[in-house]
């Protein structure tokens, strides 16, 4: 998943990859929305999201479930 997104292979998502993934021909979102959203994987406010942003982001859920968790951070990894 992660290398998906990073479409240059730097091993960070930029800004305009998440907007690239975020995008479905169905339904743009809006500006504040994504941005808030990349914030919110963002927490250093670098620009930038690494794997250990993701990691933390989705680790702080207590709703999903462990063996999704553990799926999810294969992929990030």
């Amino acid at each position: 998943m992660f290398d998906s997104v990073d479409t240059d292979q730097s091993g960070y998502i930029e800004y305009s990859e998440f907007v690239m993934a975020s995008i479905s021909s169905k339904n743009l979102l809006k500006t504040e929305r994504l941005e808030a959203a990349f914030k919110m994987f963002d927490k250093d406010n670098s620009g930038n999201i690494t794997p250990a942003e993701i990691k933390a982001v989705l680790s702080a859920d207590s709703n999903i479930p462990a063996n999704v968790m553990n799926a999810i951070m294969e992929q990030v990894d």
